[in-house]
């Protein structure tokens, strides 16, 4: 475990390195929009991050949360409370470009059977360094932006379509997100802080938002599924239908191949340093 956090660690020093400035990361929240939804087994909220690796300086996360504001099929959706956070500030991002960013448990079976209006509200939290003249010092502070969508859920409307989503000949308006415009980093004067990080991001005004560069690709939308399912699948009484679970000579098999990604991994990391 150890060899593995160091190995994260290198990696995410290695991304850092890759980060150039002037820089805009966009924040957009990809499913659901303002539109009406049939209700489904899985209801995923999915943020993309446009140029990912700019929230390593930025530091930044997500908390989410729904509300519901009443229904029509007699469901109790006062009983549905729906909140969490992703955490993209501890080696959790990649230079995969949009980078897609979900809960993958908690709240997706949910919304399976109710109708009704809902209000998903997000709050994105970042950091946020500037120099002080007056003391020649660097003010470090976090900074959050909140944003919201409302959606429906209706029996017969519109399927939960992840690829179609993204995939419209010219931008929805009904999108839902955050832009972040970082021209370079300053010494964190007290990294305890600030998650152990020693730079923050300079930040200016947010240029406007451009959604359209955010798509995703038919595989990367199977990999979704997959991964809530096995998610759900994970708990000894799961309310999802389930695959087949794996032989152990399977299991094996994925543990090396994991070992070996680490190891030839952790060689490239020290090459890139």
């Amino acid at each position: 475990m150890r060899a593995f956090l160091q190995f994260l660690a290198c990696c995410r020093a290695v991304l850092a390195q890759l980060v150039t400035f002037p820089g805009t990361l966009e924040v957009d929240l990809i499913f659901p929009r303002n539109v009406t939804y049939s209700p489904a087994q899985f209801f995923p909220f999915i943020f993309a991050i446009q140029n990912p690796l700019l929230a390593i300086p930025l530091d930044l996360s997500i908390r989410y949360a729904l509300f519901s504001f009443g229904t029509t099929d007699g469901s109790n959706a006062s009983n549905i409370s729906i909140d969490g956070d992703i955490d993209l500030q501890n080696d959790k991002i990649s230079s995969w470009d949009p980078y897609l960013a979900y809960p993958a448990f908690d709240f997706t079976t949910k919304l399976s059977i109710t109708q009704g209006t809902w209000l998903l509200t997000w709050t994105a939290s970042s950091g946020n360094c500037s120099a002080n003249p007056e003391s020649g010092r660097t003010d470090q502070s976090y900074l959050n932006r909140d944003a919201h969508v409302w959606f429906t859920t209706k029996k017969g409307a519109l399927p939960v379509d992840l690829v179609a989503a993204t995939d419209a000949g010219t931008c929805p308006v009904n999108t839902s997100n955050l832009t972040y415009n970082i021209t370079g980093t300053l010494d964190t004067p007290d990294p305890s802080k600030f998650d152990g990080r020693d730079s923050c991001a300079i930040l200016s005004s947010p240029p406007a938002a451009n959604p359209c560069g955010a798509k995703i690709a038919v595989t990367a939308a199977s990999s979704i599924s997959a991964a809530i399912t096995a998610s759900h699948c994970a708990f000894p009484h799961p309310l999802v239908k389930c695959p087949p679970a794996g032989n152990a000579a399977g299991s094996r098999t994925l543990k090396r191949l994991v070992l070996l990604a680490i190891t030839l991994g952790w060689g490239a990391c020290l090459l890139l340093r």
